[in-house]
């Protein structure tokens, strides 16, 4: 039974034993982050980075729409900002509150997920799709550079098609993105969440520091050799040994 960690104004934050939600809760506006969403997802998930007894997060968003991505108003705003020279800040920064956690997470694409929203799924460990889930990229069409989506889309799939999207608006269709591997499922719709929560109870089971140390040498390993993956996964072998009893081999059965 999910159960209400802290009450927001633009998301809900629950949980279930070890497993923590959330859920991107501007149903009215499919879920468009606006600045206050971009200051309480960082507070949420704060929150759950310094408890160390959660060991999985789904997020997904509320009604028929993952996220629409950034809100219009917003966007507006800034664009008719006075320019000030300086070093800029990275494009995307607000995407690094679900970078940062070191535990697996499940994005549930419930719907559209669009610019900013596509960035968040993109972001995460896992992907499971709704048929009704729509992956779209709207950036450039808007005069603004994409960053997330540049990165992962052409590790995902291939250059060609990525440019497709980020340039062409191509929109992804929730078969399609199981084919170029943007996703790991797809569900019927009302089978969605229940999915989500099977594949975080499979993972919550797992030993959870041997999952952290996984995770951060794949992420590692998107941009550093195969020695400096090694290295990392050496230090990660040795002190799960020294901190856990995570390490059980068993004798070799003759």
């Amino acid at each position: 039974m999910l159960i209400t960690v802290h009450e927001f104004k633009t998301i809900l934050l629950q949980r279930e034993d070890d497993i923590v939600q959330i859920t991107l809760n501007r149903p009215d506006r499919l879920n468009a982050m606006d600045d206050l969403m971009f200051e309480e997802i960082p507070q949420a998930v704060s929150m759950i980075a310094q408890d160390e007894t959660v060991r999985v997060v789904i997020y997904t968003g509320a009604g028929r729409a993952f996220s629409a991505g950034r809100e219009i108003a917003a966007l507006l705003a800034r664009a008719n900002a006075p320019e000030v020279f300086g070093v800029p800040k990275p494009a995307g920064r607000e995407m690094d509150f679900v970078a940062g956690l070191q535990m697996p997470v499940i994005a549930a694409v419930n719907g559209a997920a669009a610019g900013a929203g596509m960035g968040v799924a993109l972001l995460a460990d896992f992907r499971i799709a709704s048929e009704s889930a729509v992956f779209a990229e709207a950036h450039v069409q808007r005069g603004l550079t994409p960053s997330v989506a540049a990165w992962y889309l052409p590790r995902l799939m291939g250059v060609a098609k990525a440019m497709e999207v980020l340039l062409l608006e191509k929109r992804i269709t929730a078969s399609e993105a199981l084919d170029y591997g943007l996703v790991n499922s797809v569900v019927p719709n009302d089978q969605l969440m229940n999915e989500a929560w099977i594949l975080a109870r499979k993972l919550a089971e797992l030993p959870p520091l041997t999952v952290r140390f996984t995770k951060h040498c794949v992420q590692q390993g998107l941009n550093d050799s195969l020695e400096s993956v090694r290295v990392s996964a050496g230090w990660a072998q040795m002190l799960t040994r020294m901190r856990t009893d995570e390490q059980k081999i068993s004798p070799t059965k003759k």
